[in-house]
């Protein structure tokens, strides 16, 4: 709409009319636009700041606005700590002019809110070291600073004679020797690279304290309390330490026990082999000399456990002594050592082996482990049931020996766990417990062979455990009984 060239002229700043001198008209108008949110400068025509007003003043940090605001060729100034506004240039009467710079409190507001609600404190220094913005944990932090408005554009070496004029001392430096103490505090703020330390305060409260440097030279300092979390570290350390002597003492007391069981185990193995070989006149009756074999055969057994278990303890790792093995004859001399469990247990032991089932090569003695722990397993856990043992051709060439039993079974929860050393499963009344080292002991035999073991199971049901052997385990019937290189382990 066109204006009416009689009309009065515009309003100056603050709604009176432009009728004289705006410059001279300023003094009363000062309250007026410190209320405004939008930043206002006014300069006189010959290019002196006249006034500033307090969002201004905030938005410059302490910068002299003649100085600062100098816009771009975009409209926009620039300050050193990287902040950026566009401004706006207004011309008023007499040449005067005033410049408008677009408050950012509600992006400010927004940072604040969200900033205020975390824990952590933290606090923004421009690259001169001069204080920005602190959030509410900063100030509860140090609660002898004054309000953030007076804050706003002190250095750090301000803040810090501030801090000891309050008395709230950070070390004995700054009690005795202040001087001193701002100097080497100025000295490692600048010197400050990113980084992260932890450090302990005078209270006995534990801080990580993190400082972050942006492209602009903006320093943030972020110290966070951790003192539940190193408490919680130093209690897992402890813990640790403790675990790591009772392993040590379990170590030593098998070495112990190993040494302890060797001597009447070889007792038992040499009268029993003189009795088997009737040495001192024939026996009366024939069975008993099958008895002493069975004795011998048992004691063999048990000493190649402990010796397997002393070297576990000794963290020697098994080494495969390979041969070719019928799996029948080794079924036929291994069911006999637990038939006397299954018959206190009333438990009825099945064994097939298909005519088809080729030899497997591997370790007799760790392959008469495995099928003692499983067999011993099923038996412990099948009172008045059977037991079943068979072992066939796979598919792709390779072996399955198989342990089944019609007994308590195992619940999900329990049996996705079976197999880590040391783990029974919960206690249930009348059932059997033991050590927890069984299927762990397979487990890890089973992978020296590169085979595996699965297992499968249904509460009330019963057990099955399958060793399968791979397709490079099985030895062709042509092949001749003899060791062959291992595998690698």
């Amino acid at each position: 709409m066109a204006k009416d060239k009689d009309a009065a002229p515009e309003s100056g700043p603050g709604g009176d009319r432009d009728d004289g001198d705006p410059v001279a008209r300023l003094a009363g108008l000062t309250a007026d636009l410190d209320r405004e949110g939008t930043g206002v400068a006014v300069f006189a025509p010959d290019g002196r700041l006249v006034h500033a007003n307090a969002s201004l003043r905030r938005f410059l940090a302490g910068r002299d606005p003649e100085a600062a605001l100098q816009p771009d060729d975009s409209g926009r100034v620039h300050l050193p700590d990287g902040r950026t506004a566009a401004v706006r240039r207004l011309p008023l009467a007499g040449g005067a002019w005033a410049v408008l710079v677009p408050s950012p409190k509600d992006d400010a507001d927004f940072l604040r809110q969200v900033l205020d609600s975390i824990d952590t404190s933290t606090v923004v220094y421009d690259a001169e070291d001069r204080y920005l913005f602190g959030n509410v944990a900063y100030h509860r932090r140090y609660p002898h600073l004054p309000p953030e408005e007076e804050l706003v554009g002190q250095t750090f070496e301000q803040m810090l004679r501030r801090t000891i004029a309050a008395g709230a001392f950070a070390d004995a430096q700054a009690e005795h020797d202040p001087d001193a103490f701002v100097r080497r505090r100025v000295a490692e703020f600048r010197a400050n690279q990113p980084g992260m330390t932890e450090r302990m305060t005078d209270s006995g409260e534990w801080e990580k304290v993190r400082v972050v440097t942006t492209r602009h030279g903006l320093r943030l300092s972020l110290r966070t309390r951790i003192t539940e979390i190193k408490r919680v570290q130093d209690a897992l350390r402890q813990a640790k330490e403790r675990l790591e002597g009772e392993a040590s003492q379990r170590i030593a007391f098998v070495r112990r026990l190993g040494h302890e069981f060797r001597t009447p185990l070889s007792a038992v193995l040499g009268y029993s082999e003189m009795i088997e070989q009737e040495v001192l006149g024939p026996l009366p009756t024939p069975k008993y000399r099958d008895y002493a074999s069975l004795i011998h055969q048992s004691g063999q057994h048990l000493l190649e456990l402990v010796s397997g278990l002393t070297d576990e303890a000794d963290d020697r790792r098994p080494v495969l002594r390979e041969e070719a093995i019928d799996l029948a004859d080794l079924l036929g001399r291994e069911i006999p050592v637990v038939a006397p469990i299954a018959q206190a247990g009333a438990v009825q032991l099945v064994v097939a082996v298909e005519d088809t089932v080729p030899r497997l090569r591997g370790d007799p003695r760790m392959v008469r482990q495995m099928l003692f722990n499983l067999l011993s397993n099923a038996v412990r856990f099948s009172p008045g049931g059977i037991v079943s043992t068979s072992a066939v051709r796979r598919e792709d060439g390779g072996i399955a020996v198989r342990v089944e039993d019609n007994g308590v079974g195992i619940r999900p929860e329990v049996l996705a766990r079976l197999g880590e050393p040391y783990y029974r499963g919960p206690d249930s009344p009348g059932q059997p417990t033991g050590t927890g080292l069984g299927l762990g002991v397979v487990k890890e035999l089973i992978a020296l062979h590169q085979g595996r073991l699965v297992l499968d199971s249904v509460p009330d049901k019963g057990t099955t455990a399958i060793l399968e052997f791979p397709p490079e385990r099985s030895v062709a019937p042509d092949e001749p009984l003899r060791e062959k290189a291992p595998l690698p382990g």
